[in-house]
């Protein structure tokens, strides 16, 4: 199946509502948050996990609800590359981490935690920057300018880029190092990045911007380039550099929880349709999850793994392996390329309206 040509009006991600959305998480949760804490600082540290756990922490939770949909079950279970990638990729990665937290591993143990620590954050990094490239390339799709592949690629290069900045910076003081050659050849390269990308997507516009969404990939673009460059400054803001990539998660997922068909003969599916019936609900009890995970581990002492109860430690160490799992399984449930994703996407997100109720309704 190839992917349908649908006018872009009918598009999920040609609501103003979405890209309301997405783009107001940088104006009303980065720029607010970011400025309390240059403010006041220490005063203000102790409210960010009313933001973390609140944005941050459901966004983790809620990929497990994909992750277990029927169609998707069959689809991982389809072949041998297929059961590595979706079954047992995610299973080492969660035995691997509960076995940090109860086998005792000596010096081994304690290289392993340290090499976790900037792994973990390195792909977190690159996470994010797919994230905000794909859904540019969302975004693009609904405008009538003309894009062409340079731009897609230069776009590429630029989240790369902008990454192996933020790791420069997070592996080195945590702040910004203007004396570094290193860090001045990444940031001189990300810079003459923006600037392309930034002035190809103006020209673009020039020549053929007509509508509202028009302008929502340059204002995107710009708006994560913010982001990520204020972890090139302080790796510190990192996780308040993430509002627009958590609330643009969640509601991207929206569809997905909301409007996928449901197969009657599937728990999975039928506790999904059960808990999405009233969306006000099915948020309170997200949230009632992810605070809890919070107030447990706040229990113990996160950093000093022999200090804490073997129950905690598996706590933990299962909520780090989510991390992962999350960063891991990201990579591959949102390939159109792949005509799995694309039949089961396609009319979620892209299809008009009349057909969408209609495909809803047969299942």
């Amino acid at each position: 199946m190839t992917a349908p040509a649908i006018p872009a009006q009918t598009s999920y991600f040609s609501r103003a509502s979405v890209q309301t959305i997405v783009l107001g998480a940088f104006v009303f949760l980065t720029v607010p948050t970011v400025s309390l804490l240059m403010l006041w600082g220490e005063a203000v540290q102790p409210w960010l996990p009313l933001y973390g756990v609140t944005f941050g922490l459901t966004h983790f939770l809620i990929t497990g609800l994909i992750y277990l949909d029927a169609r998707n079950l069959r689809y991982f279970a389809s072949s041998w590359r297929n059961r590595l990638i979706y079954f047992g990729v995610p299973i080492a990665i969660l035995v691997f981490m509960d076995a940090l937290a109860v086998v005792p591993m000596g010096q081994f143990g304690h290289d392993a935690h340290s090499f976790l620590f900037y792994f973990v954050m390195f792909v977190n990094f690159l996470h994010v920057s797919r994230q905000s490239f794909g859904v540019l390339q969302l975004f693009k799709r609904e405008t009538t300018a003309k894009h062409s592949e340079t731009l897609r690629s230069l776009e590429n290069l630029f989240f790369i880029a902008l990454v192996l900045g933020q790791f420069m910076t997070f592996s080195g003081t945590g702040e910004y190092d203007a004396g570094s050659l290193e860090v001045k050849l990444v940031t001189g390269l990300t810079g003459l990045l923006f600037v392309l990308v930034f002035g190809t997507h103006v020209l673009a516009l020039r020549k053929g911007a007509s509508r509202r969404a028009d302008w929502i990939p340059v204002v995107h673009f710009t708006l994560q380039a913010t982001s990520g460059a204020l972890v090139v400054w302080r790796s510190g803001l990192v996780d308040l550099s993430l509002a627009m990539h958590y609330v643009e998660y969640h509601v991207v997922m929206m569809p997905r929880v909301f409007d996928a068909p449901v197969e009657r003969t599937s728990r999975a599916d039928r506790t999904r349709a059960l808990l999405s019936k009233v969306p006000l609900l099915f948020y309170a009890g997200l949230l009632m999850v992810a605070w809890g995970f919070w107030f447990a581990q706040r229990t113990e002492i996160y950093g000093n793994p022999e200090a804490a109860s073997i129950p905690m430690r598996l706590l933990i160490h299962s909520l780090d392996g989510l991390f992962l799992f999350h960063f891991f399984i990201e990579a591959f449930i949102w390939k159109f390329s792949k005509p799995h994703y694309r039949d089961t996407l396609g009319p979620v997100y892209f299809a008009p309206a009349v057909e969408r109720e209609a495909t809803l309704s047969t299942d």
